[in-house]
């Protein structure tokens, strides 16, 4: 493990900046491997020659804009960036089930798949790459390395009093890819709702098009797509800046409180995940595909101390 970091303070200290990097190193990784299944068991905990990296590098600042009795503006903004990496794999294509799913130089979060070539005009079916040339399409022509990862993200605060007056509003932001929410269906054709973009599938010979024939189940044309799901085509930009927390506060008068014996009292509004800035087209970039975005919350209330 290596790890550096540093702290500075300015102008007595309404700002300051800190930042850190580390490196974790771990090698001899204990996992499952997979076993037949004649054998009664799905896996033997085995001790792969694998060398695996953690990295990254934090950095946070934060600063006093303004303060006076009326008024005060403080913010802050905090960015990270991590990475992850199997730096070595000693003999790696004597494991079959990691050599056709992990790749030596690139991360753990990704994994080997289908090379698309897209929609064939003349037959309607998702066509891929036949690495090995035998004339099908098979696990070893999994080749193609598809990663789903963050890339970078953070946050930023403001945080503005003017008398008895508070707002607060806090930005968090994800720079990310992640899978297209069309993978989230059944392939079409089959009894299941899908979405709209599906109405442009191929239908006729020389018809060009990103979006297969429709097929019943069990099919060759179900299973290309299948295939299709997981391939790099799929992968898209999920990015996003969310206001995450916002908040209006109103700090009763202290001669107020000093009538009826009160340390602090204030009433307030507040929201989480109002709105959110994104590229993706599905459901929400953070859940991704079809799963339950965050809910926007909307409360209000007092809040009092004696």
């Amino acid at each position: 493990k290596l790890e550096f970091g540093i702290e500075l303070g300015f102008i007595e200290n309404r700002l300051n900046f800190t930042t850190s990097w580390y490196r974790n190193r771990s090698d001899n990784q204990l996992i499952g491997r997979p076993l037949s299944s004649v054998t009664g068991f799905s896996v033997v905990q085995f001790n792969l020659p694998a060398l695996v990296e953690n990295s990254g590098i934090e950095i946070e600042f934060q600063s006093v804009n303004v303060s006076n009795n009326d008024f005060s503006w403080t913010s802050s903004f905090n960015f990270t960036r991590e990475r992850n990496e199997l730096v070595e794999f000693s003999d790696i294509e004597k494991f079959d089930a990691f050599d056709n799913t992990y790749e030596v130089g690139r991360s753990l979060f990704g994994s080997k798949q289908y090379s698309s070539v897209g929609v064939d005009p003349e037959t309607g079916e998702y066509t891929f790459i036949d690495y090995n040339r035998d004339g099908r399409i098979d696990p070893f022509d999994q080749q193609d390395f598809v990663e789903v990862v963050r890339d970078y993200y953070g946050g930023f605060a403001n945080s503005i009093r003017w008398k008895s007056f508070q707002l607060d509003l806090f930005f968090r932001y994800v720079k990310q890819n992640g899978r297209n929410f069309i993978t989230a269906f059944t392939t079409p054709g089959r009894d299941s709702n899908q979405p709209v973009e599906v109405l442009e599938r191929w239908q006729t010979a020389g018809d060009v098009t990103g979006i297969q024939r429709f097929s019943r189940r069990g099919s060759d044309v179900a299973t290309a797509g299948s295939r299709h799901d997981a391939t790099s085509v799929n992968i898209v930009d999920a990015s996003f800046i969310r206001l995450q927390n916002a908040a209006v506060s109103w700090f009763l008068p202290e001669n107020w409180l000093e009538k009826v014996k009160m340390g602090q009292a204030r009433i307030y509004v507040q929201g989480q995940n109002l709105f959110t800035i994104t590229p993706y087209e599905g459901l929400d970039p953070e859940t991704q595909r079809l799963n339950l975005p965050p809910l926007r919350i909307v409360t209000t209330g007092i809040e009092v101390t004696f």
